[in-house]
């Protein structure tokens, strides 16, 4: 999650309008601070204090400092996932698991806020691990991001995913799509998975 949120997504985040968000602030309701320019900034904490002092829901992307599970058997990804999804400005609750049975399990412990799924582990496939995410029940608030590396429509199709995108994916581009899929961003095209073009032969 950002360090700090602007009154948009606040309002995305709780469903309610910018401005109810804004006088939450301005009647000293809701903790925040103003930047240089005049807006105001708030504190994930500071929200979810707020929200639970009311008795309000608290969004499943305030619990834990949104908790990201990643399945890959991939040491590089995982490193550089980890790395660009725990930041300082982006401090999630990161999990690695290399195998689909762990990570079921972990699921179903767990519920993360998001799970990334790698197309290349093997043994159990991991669009089948998709499929059983999103067709349970208890885990529809799981979002699920697939790196593909085929036709993204297509995989979107078989899998259910909340959202595909190209294996290569700058791991940059990865939190913020993390960031997407619980509402902290506003919506936007993402970037999309391509067929892998082989290397030219060498001369």
């Amino acid at each position: 999650m950002t360090r700090f949120l602007t009154t948009n997504q606040i309002a995305q985040l709780v469903g309610v309008s910018e401005r109810t968000v804004a006088n939450w602030v301005d009647r000293g309701h809701l903790d925040a601070f103003r930047t240089p320019g005049g807006h105001r900034r708030i504190k994930p904490e500071a929200l979810r204090t707020f929200l639970e002092a009311r008795g309000l829901e608290v969004p499943r992307a305030l619990r834990a400092g949104g908790a990201v599970l990643i399945f890959t058997e991939d040491a590089g990804l995982a490193i550089n996932a980890r790395s660009a999804l725990n930041g300082p400005t982006s401090p999630f609750e990161i999990a690695v698991v290399q195998d689909a049975v762990l990570a079921l399990l972990h699921v179903g412990e767990r519920k993360p806020n998001v799970v990334v799924l790698d197309s290349t582990c093997r043994g159990v496939d991991p669009r089948v691990v998709c499929q059983r995410v999103k067709a349970h029940p208890d885990y529809q608030d799981v979002k699920v991001i697939y790196l593909a590396s085929g036709d993204a429509i297509t995989v979107k199709r078989e899998t259910g995913a909340d959202m595909v995108l190209a294996r290569s994916v700058p791991t940059a581009t990865l939190r913020q799509m993390v960031e997407r899929v619980l509402g902290l961003t506003p919506a936007a095209p993402a970037p999309v998975a391509a067929p892998t073009i082989p290397p030219s032969p060498a001369r």
